[in-house]
């Protein structure tokens, strides 16, 4: 099946509720976007915690690509996730990948196929 250029190829798409953008940036809120986050955990003034922004946004972007429906996953870009225990500490591990294709002459994203 060939990657649906005009279903999930947009930020708004992919990313839904709590997405947005403008000239000066662009806006993932906490409640629909970053849930695995809190705004103390983000906040660099009161000794918010990077760890825990990366873990939020890498959680967003599995969750976020896996939510695809089949017949519109891209095929120049792919994310997955793994978990294991550290069987030494009793810990969880999580590894994220993420590949995207990129154009040659331009180091840019590859195109899609048509539909």
């Amino acid at each position: 099946m060939a990657f649906d250029t005009s279903a999930y190829n947009e930020p708004q798409e992919f990313f839904g509720t709590g997405y947005s953008s403008d000239s000066s940036g662009l806006t993932l809120d906490f409640a629909n976007a970053l849930t695995e986050v809190t705004s103390a955990e983000a906040d660099d003034s009161s000794g918010g915690d990077a760890r825990k922004v990366i873990y939020g946004i890498a959680e967003l972007l599995f969750n976020k690509y896996n939510a695809i429906p089949t017949a519109d996953i891209p095929t120049k870009m792919t994310i997955s996730r793994s978990t294991s225990e550290d069987n030494s500490t009793g810990e969880f591990v999580r590894n994220y990948s993420i590949q995207l294709r990129l154009d040659p002459s331009g180091f840019e994203v590859a195109n899609e196929p048509s539909a």
